[in-house]
């Protein structure tokens, strides 16, 4: 049975339309462009990861501090390189860890910071006392620590552009500045390092799901806790470890309970670390001269986390020094940080819903800033560099978030391009490096660093005494005093002022003024320090008795203070009681056996008492302390010298002239050596430099009378002692000498006269009585 077909008519029949769904209000697809840029980008960052990333950070770092390099030492550089007597012996790497930061000039300290000085002993070693080698080795740990902070970004988010954005915002930031081009800010850089790689390898080794945890991962969780020790040793925020990895375990970032199974050894090395530390400093990190209370402090934390932010977003200016303000309630500061401050804990609580990355970058600026907001009492209410390590959690959730509009969401603001939201964000970053690259500038050297500190904290007692210690340097006393004096009219406490000012007296004349100032530095602040002071100057003004009896009442309250005892030592000596100067001497190096200057003071204790055994033995000590001790290895070659040992002598003088080569000395001593030991030339060499730093140097001149006495120059030995004749009339020895040559010269008439002027002045010379009998 066919079916029948339908006849073609010619006419058409319009197609039916096809079928349209309602538009719906859905968000707007991703930017395929953009996305296809961003693969493209990932992918290129896979093949040449590490070498992209090295030279980009590598790159950006130099550009930004190269300048740092021009730099001296700057403020607490003295206290901790300069006149750091641990860090010119090796054998110290030990002890260290056993002292506060700055004991190597043996002041107390409430900071334990060994990594920090165990560095700048590696510096020491390799570039000496050179400043630029100091600030080299700042870069290198800076730039280590950005290369950290991208292996830590990129184990957190998987993403290569989100490590290489945070890594280089972060390294580029002009408020790390303090911490990189200032020498003495290099813990915040080595704990920031190594709490980097802490958190890299124990992140590694709990989030690899592929495979279980096994004793294959444990070379890794071992490098995890050897880098937190190094952390917790360079300074104490790298305590910060552990809510970190409690958040990252919380927020799911990391597998498994937050009580990892080896875990405990972070713990172990935290419970060495406060032993360690408790045994050096005696005290907690946060005990500090400040008498407001926590309800005046509290509204200053919300004023410091507005700076911060402010400083972030716009780095200027920047400077040291904000002091210990107190805010009220009502000031603009704690009006526009407290809204901040609640409104960053809204956005942690929201992005736990949204981007557990953001929220965790959140909690990480959070923790970090909760930890220096002075709730806990600090030195300041703010300061630049103690953002160095939370900046990096604040970035990580910025560029995420950027990185999810641009990316993968519809626009941030309608109409605007989201390549030129990306062209912003690289703008922000070409301000940043220039801004890093000009604030080089506020750390070239101590003048520019207080003048341009004072602009900015004209209230700041420690600036006001520096400056005026600048303006005594240069001779402008009257600048200096006037420095000082506001100073104490900042602070009454501030005990340095006080001596820094009757120092000034002193100078200037005024002794009972000075001694009036210091009396009233005890009875304001009756510190240790402050006995030291007034005792110290009794003894410059001679009066050893009343010196005496000030150190005596100081030690009664503070009896374990060397540099009393040190003192007491001198007063004694004056007074001709060597018995008890020797023992006030060995307590004072009982109670500090780091201090060059009992060393020195035993030094020539024993050699004025002509014990040359004693004298040298203890120089040699000294020496190993701090060996670059001009006035000590001339000490200790003269000690060599009475013994016989000339060689030894020898170079020890000859090392003296190495660590300081204007010392009329040590170019006496040799002068010395070699007209003894026949070698005339050299003898007559370093008499002549000698003459020439001291031109009335009479020993000079009767050393280079000999030395031409040994070269059978009998008219230029005779002019020297001629000369010599003339600055000292009076001496003996000199009319010997003459007597002496003018009777092989045949002038015997006026070696008789010399001679009868020897006998005069009490020289007995039985060779002399023969040749004139």
């Amino acid at each position: 049975m066919s079916k029948k077909r339908k006849k073609n008519t010619g006419a058409t029949t319009p197609p039916k339309e096809p079928h349209v769904p309602p538009v719906k209000d859905e968000p707007a697809r991703p930017d395929v462009s953009m996305q296809k840029f961003m693969f493209m980008l990932n992918h290129y960052l896979g093949q040449h990861n590490l070498l992209f990333i090295c030279i980009l950070l590598g790159a950006s770092t130099w550009l930004c501090y190269a300048p740092s390099l021009k730099a001296s030492f700057v403020w607490d550089d003295k206290l901790l390189i300069t006149n750091n007597v641990y860090l010119n012996d090796p054998a110290n790497m030990v002890k260290i860890f056993f002292k506060n930061i700055s004991s190597g000039m043996g002041i107390p300290s409430h900071s334990y910071r060994p990594m920090q000085i165990l560095t700048y002993m590696l510096d020491n070693s390799l570039w000496g006392k050179n400043p630029k080698g100091f600030h080299l080795t700042n870069i290198l740990l800076h730039f280590g620590a950005a290369l950290a902070l991208w292996r830590v970004i990129l184990t957190l988010s998987a993403s290569r552009f989100i490590a290489a954005c945070v890594s280089l915002l972060w390294c580029v930031h002009p408020l790390h500045t303090g911490a990189v081009a200032y020498i003495s800010g290099r813990s915040d850089i080595l704990s920031g390092l190594f709490l980097f790689l802490s958190l890299h390898y124990y992140l590694r080794e709990t989030s690899d799901t592929k495979r279980p945890v096994t004793e294959n991962h444990f070379f890794n969780i071992d490098r995890g806790v050897l880098f937190f020790t190094l952390a917790i040793f360079s300074r104490e925020n790298a305590l910060l470890f552990f809510p970190l990895i409690a958040a990252a375990h919380a927020l799911k970032l990391i597998r498994g309970p937050f009580w990892h199974k080896r875990l405990w050894r972070f713990t172990v090395v935290l419970v060495v670390y406060a032993l360690l530390r408790h045994g050096a400093v005696h005290s907690s990190p946060l005990e500090f001269n400040t008498a407001a209370p926590l309800v005046d402090r509290f509204p200053g934390s919300f004023a410091a986390f507005f700076k911060y932010i402010q400083l972030i977003l716009w780095p200027h200016p920047l400077h040291m020094e904000y002091g210990q303000t107190l805010f009220n309630w009502t000031d603009p500061a704690v009006l526009c940080g407290t809204p901040l401050f609640l409104g960053s804990l809204f956005l942690f609580h929201k992005s736990l819903k949204t981007s557990t990355i953001c929220g965790f970058g959140i909690f990480w600026f959070l923790a970090g800033f909760l930890s220096v907001s002075n709730l806990l009492p600090l030195n300041a209410y703010f300061a630049e560099h103690w953002i160095y390590f939370p900046l990096a959690g604040l970035l990580l959730c910025a560029v995420r978030f950027f990185y999810d509009q641009i990316v993968k969401r519809e626009p941030i603001l309608p109409g605007i391009s989201k390549k030129y939201i990306t062209l912003v964000v690289g703008l922000f970053t070409l301000l940043l490096i220039v801004r890093t690259h000009q604030q080089n500038a506020y750390w070239k050297d101590n003048q520019t660093f207080f003048t341009k500190t004072l602009k900015y904290a004209p209230d700041s007692a420690r600036i006001q005494n520096q400056m005026g210690i600048l303006s005594a340097n240069e001779g402008r006393l009257a600048e200096a005093i006037a420095y000082f004096k506001k100073t104490i009219a900042l602070n009454p406490q501030h005990q340095y002022a006080y001596n820094n000012l009757a120092s000034l007296l002193f100078e200037d004349g005024q002794k009972q003024e000075a001694l009036d100032l210091l009396q009233k530095q005890i009875n304001i602040n009756p510190s240790a320090s402050s006995y030291r002071n007034l005792c110290s100057a009794h003894i410059e003004m001679g009066h050893d008795r009343q010196a005496i009896e000030i150190c005596r009442r100081a030690l009664e309250i503070f009896p374990d203070f060397a540099e009393v005892y040190h003192l007491l030592s001198f007063a004694y000596a004056r007074q001709k009681d060597q018995r008890s100067a020797n023992e006030m001497l060995q307590r004072a190096f009982q109670l500090n056996p780091d201090s060059v200057s009992t060393f020195k003071e035993y030094c020539h204790n024993y050699a004025e008492d002509g014990r040359w055994i004693d004298a040298r033995q203890t120089c040699r000590q000294a020496v190993e302390i701090s060996p670059n001790d001009a006035e000590l290895l001339n000490v200790a070659g003269v000690s060599a010298f009475k013994l016989n040992d000339t060689s030894s002598a020898e170079k020890l003088f000859l090392q003296v002239l190495q660590v300081d080569p204007g010392h009329a000395g040590a170019y006496k001593n040799l002068c010395v050596i070699y007209g003894q030991t026949g070698r005339a030339p050299e003898a007559l060499a370093y008499c002549r430099r000698a003459m020439q730093i001291d031109g009335q140097c009479v020993d000079c001149l009767g050393n280079m009378s000999r030395a031409f006495e040994l070269q059978n120059n009998l008219p230029e030995a005779i002019k020297n002692l001629y000369l010599a004749e003339k600055l000292a009339p009076n001496h003996g020895g000199i009319h010997r000498a003459l007597a002496r040559l003018l009777f092989q010269a045949d002038q015997t008439e006026e070696a008789q006269r010399h001679y009868q002027r020897a006998l005069q002045l009490g020289i007995n010379d039985p060779e002399l009585d023969r040749m004139f009998e």
